[in-house]
């Protein structure tokens, strides 16, 4: 059984595919302050992190300890996993830039999020990189094998694409990608959070992603996620 952390990063709300996960071993479900009491009781290892992007100034406020242990923790101290993403990227950022020769015991992150085409939150971004978009960069950036299921294929399905993100670790049957380069605009203020994603190879740059293309959604209901 492949071992999984969940991250449940800023603006992460849903719920739905708890349900699913006892197709894996979760090591841990990684969130922030804001949505712990979401979380915190969800039958499975809960751990926070932050939800302050990787650039945004620090305070001296104190902070409300919720659990002892950080979300990037757990990812330092987890061998021989996968993650899945499910919102903004910054405590799996803090892991890397804290040992980045964490990318070799890192076997895969499906990352909900980015986008192919247009954003939500600008017309360029998509939230959970907006969030964040210094955070996605690093761990594009990182080498690990990641899967991107952008806005562009999951806006609209009738699952959440939360859940889209969890069956997606489960099966890759359903879903056809492409391998690609895909950086992160960390300037421009008018595109902040654009996912790059060079389809006709222009950068010529070594692929970094899968880029999800298109989802068939048919073949979830025969699959043996189930997925309703």
């Amino acid at each position: 059984m492949k071992k999984v952390i969940i991250n449940c990063g800023k603006g992460t709300t849903d719920t739905s595919f708890i349900p699913l996960l006892h197709h894996v071993d979760v090591v841990a479900i990684t969130c922030t302050e804001e949505n712990y009491e979401l979380y915190k009781d969800c039958g499975y290892p809960v751990y926070v992190g932050t939800s302050k992007a990787i650039m945004e100034p620090r305070t001296a406020e104190p902070v409300k300890v919720l659990t002892e242990t950080k979300a990037w923790d757990v990812m330092l101290h987890t061998e021989d996993y996968e993650i899945v993403s499910l919102g903004a990227m910054t405590n799996i950022a803090i892991a890397l830039v804290r040992k980045p020769e964490l990318k070799e015991t890192i076997r895969r992150i499906v990352m909900v999020g980015g986008s192919a085409k247009s954003g939500d939150v600008t017309p360029f971004a998509e939230k959970s990189v907006y969030d964040d978009p210094f955070a996605a960069d690093i761990v594009l950036q990182s080498g690990i094998d990641i899967t991107m299921l952008g806005l562009d294929v999951t806006k609209n399905q009738t699952r959440s694409k939360e859940m889209l993100g969890v069956i997606a670790m489960l099966d890759d049957k359903w879903y056809t990608s492409t391998h690609m380069f895909v950086g992160v605009e960390t300037y421009s203020s008018k595109t902040m959070g654009l996912t790059v994603c060079d389809v006709f190879g222009k950068e010529h740059r070594e692929p970094n992603c899968h880029v999800v293309t298109a989802i068939d959604a048919d073949k979830i209901h025969c699959g043996r996620t189930g997925g309703h």
